[in-house]
């Protein structure tokens, strides 16, 4: 470090904006005793970074801070710092040795994790039972609790009213078997709707639970969301009947299973996976398949290696699906968190 360098620099990710910041360099002319100072800096973004169209990846300034914007949020950046000597008062006959450009580099990351999707709004799958008029429910098999702030559940095709589409259903209930059924749809993760839509229809009567797989919940992780270090992490969790018959959960990540378990013998379920980038974009290792809990593998399977793009948005789904008609299967929460790296 020289009489020349910039000193103590720092750099700050905060969404799509950096702000580098540093102690500005100060050279005593040893003719006057008068302190100088750079004319101005140039600062600019080094590495092989992921940019749009629109990032800065170099600006010049007067003094510090330096602030770039458009980057990618959860992807880290490195910055020179080069300050720009010149001027009257600065010695050009080589008075003091040393680099006229010297460099320094900071490095700026996003905060060290972050929540993309937290909902403990339940979907599920509704067991066989009867539809009288105006949406008027009752199911065969009692859920696992009263959901009088509401629960989306599937019903197959017709079962609603003649007609019907199959789909998740926004469902009040007044007891563990008794409800009203509303006509919104789930649509991407369970919430609430903000505004309720009767059903006006008559009731055809008893239906079928679904025994085909159903996706409970769709999150859009977006684009270079964690760096080629990061990770995210799903936990999630299920009620069920306590009984032997299969029910099986799905997650997967842009379509490719990362984890499958059968739920039988249990009233409650709960998983967290992990997926994590491998020092590239397009490069994973995750949680063994069939692991309940935090991530282990009492049953001997390997961790999963994938080939995921993470540059671009993906999706992560969670697929249920019922052996048994009478039998319900609800996801009962769910939350994906990036973890930066």
């Amino acid at each position: 470090m020289s009489a020349f360098d910039v000193t103590a620099a720092s750099a700050t990710l905060s969404g799509t904006t950096a702000t580098v910041s540093w102690t500005a360099p100060s050279y005593i002319n040893p003719a006057n005793g008068a302190s100088i100072l750079p004319g101005s800096y140039t600062v600019s973004i080094v590495g092989n970074i992921p940019y749009n169209a629109l990032t800065q990846t170099q600006v010049t300034v007067l003094t510090s801070p330096a602030t770039f914007s458009n980057l990618t949020p959860g992807q880290p950046y490195t910055f020179n710092i080069v300050p720009n000597w010149g001027g009257a008062n600065f010695p050009v006959n080589g008075v003091l040795a040393g680099p006229v450009t010297p460099l320094y580099t900071a490095l700026a990351r996003s905060s060290t994790s972050n929540t993309i999707t937290q909902t403990s709004v339940p979907s599920g799958v509704a067991p066989t039972g009867s539809l009288g008029n105006n949406g008027a429910l009752t199911l065969g098999t009692a859920l696992a609790t009263t959901y009088s702030n509401g629960i989306y559940l599937y019903f197959p095709a017709g079962a609603l009213y003649s007609g019907s589409p199959a789909g998740s259903y926004w469902t009040v209930m007044s007891s563990t078997t008794v409800g009203v059924v509303y006509a919104n749809t789930l649509s991407g993760p369970a919430i609430i709707p903000a505004v309720l839509v009767p059903i006006v229809a008559t009731g055809p009567g008893a239906y079928t639970g679904a025994t085909s797989a159903v996706v409970v919940s769709t999150i859009t992780v977006p684009p270079n969301s964690f760096g080629p270090n990061g990770a995210i992490r799903i936990s999630h969790f299920y009620s069920t009947p306590n009984n032997a018959n299969p029910k099986t959960m799905v997650l997967a990540y842009a379509g490719t299973t990362v984890d499958s378990y059968n739920i039988a013998n249990g009233v409650y379920t709960g998983f967290q996976n992990i997926i994590a980038n491998r020092g590239i974009l397009t490069a994973q290792v995750a949680t063994a398949t069939a692991t309940v809990g935090l991530p282990s593998s009492p049953n001997g399977n390997s961790p999963g290696y994938f080939s995921i793009n993470t540059a671009v948005a993906q999706n992560i789904t969670l697929t249920i699906t019922s052996s048994v008609a009478t039998d319900y299967f609800v996801n009962e929460s769910v939350i994906v968190e990036v973890l930066q790296g």
